[in-house]
């Protein structure tokens, strides 16, 4: 696990060089000023366990949340990012972590109780935007998305199931390693201008579908992440083209 979650460090870095050089901007190249953003997000990820088992049957252990809203503390996301804006549309790189917490209903207890889980996600967003140039700019985006668990008990990152009674930590032998998910969603950018820069502060809903099976091949059933997202957050120009500070 981790030698994976190092592989995804190196490849957010070396994708986000591939971005802070697509921001050299000379005297020929059209305009395009402020297209290269750099963000953070925070929120709610309220993802839910679906198992199906081998033989047949299967349920689905919901978010805490939808149980007593008190246990938000236990479903924080967050992230950081960087973003290319062109006309009518964008792409980036984003880095982010969120804790699972997945449990079973009193009134109606599974073969697995609980799943907590610290996730470390790698994804690349490509969004449509409408209304670019407006004050209040919707898009949709979509998302596909690359993973791993994190189980550290220097730092209480514990990743963890209750299975048949028994508590497990994820380990290679309790849990896949690597998670594929595709993610998609809505959001609008509310565009705040402060001299030749424009920031933006960001609100954005997203659905998350896991598309691989996270259980180990040991235990009777698959298990899939699913569920949604809701983020807050703040994103501001890395550089401005000096060459056409004249435009504004």
């Amino acid at each position: 696990m981790k030698n994976t979650f190092r592989c995804l460090i190196v490849l957010a870095l070396a994708l986000s060089i591939s971005f802070a050089e697509a921001q050299v901007i000379g005297k020929e190249r059209p305009v395009m000023e402020k297209n290269i953003y750099i963000g953070f997000k925070g929120g709610v990820s309220a993802m839910d366990m679906q198992y199906k088992s081998r033989k047949g049957g299967s349920f689905v252990n919901h978010t805490a949340l939808y149980q007593s809203f008190g246990d938000i503390k236990g479903c924080l996301a967050g992230g950081i990012f960087v973003e290319r804006t062109l006309p009518g549309w964008s792409y980036g790189i984003e880095f982010n972590f969120n804790r699972v917490n997945a449990i079973s209903r009193p009134d109606k207890p599974h073969y697995v109780l609980q799943d907590s889980a610290y996730i470390a996600n790698i994804r690349i967003p490509v969004k449509l935007m409408f209304l670019d140039d407006y004050l209040v700019s919707p898009y949709v985006f979509a998302a596909p998305e690359i993973g791993t668990y994190v189980s550290d008990t220097t730092f209480s990152m514990t990743s963890q199931s209750v299975i048949n009674g028994q508590q497990v930590v994820w380990g290679s032998a309790n849990a896949k390693t690597l998670h594929l998910n595709v993610v998609a969603g809505i959001g609008v950018d509310g565009k705040i201008q402060i001299g030749l820069y424009e920031f933006k502060a960001r609100f954005e809903v997203g659905y998350r579908l896991g598309l691989l099976n996270t259980m180990a091949k040991d235990v009777p059933y698959e298990r899939k992440m699913r569920g949604w997202e809701a983020t807050i957050g703040l994103a501001f120009p890395l550089i401005i083209n000096p060459s056409y500070a004249w435009f504004n």
